[in-house]
């Protein structure tokens, strides 16, 4: 189990995320307000799925959340879509490109759920 946030969380995340491949280019930014904020993104491509640390140079769309509504989504308490209607998570971008995204994100969602978090 790693430490939700660390470097390792995102690590894991990286290494299951490596079982999806995408089918185009689209990169997806987190952002989880924290002391002191915490980065990381999800690269889509024709290719491995791909999370790396830290703030993409080109995001096509961004989430942003507190750490408790991140943890609660981490924990699988609370799904990102009651989060968003919710308010308690924000996306920028072009959200509606997420739709042409599904079925990859979809895979992904499946696939880092077996990550084990200690949030």
């Amino acid at each position: 189990m790693v430490d939700f946030l660390s470097d390792d969380w995102i690590a894991a995340l990286d290494e299951a995320a490596r079982t999806v491949n995408g089918d185009e280019d689209f990169v997806i930014q987190q952002v989880v307000d924290d002391e002191p904020p915490r980065h990381w993104y999800i690269a889509l491509s024709s290719g491995p799925v791909r999370i790396h640390p830290g703030e993409a140079e080109a995001a096509d769309v961004t989430f942003t959340q507190d750490r408790a509504t991140a943890e609660a989504i981490a924990r699988g308490e609370l799904s990102a879509g009651a989060a968003l209607t919710s308010g308690r998570l924000t996306v920028r971008g072009a959200s509606a490109r997420l739709t042409e995204q599904r079925e990859v994100l979809a895979r992904l969602d499946t696939a880092l759920r077996g990550v084990a978090v200690d949030a």
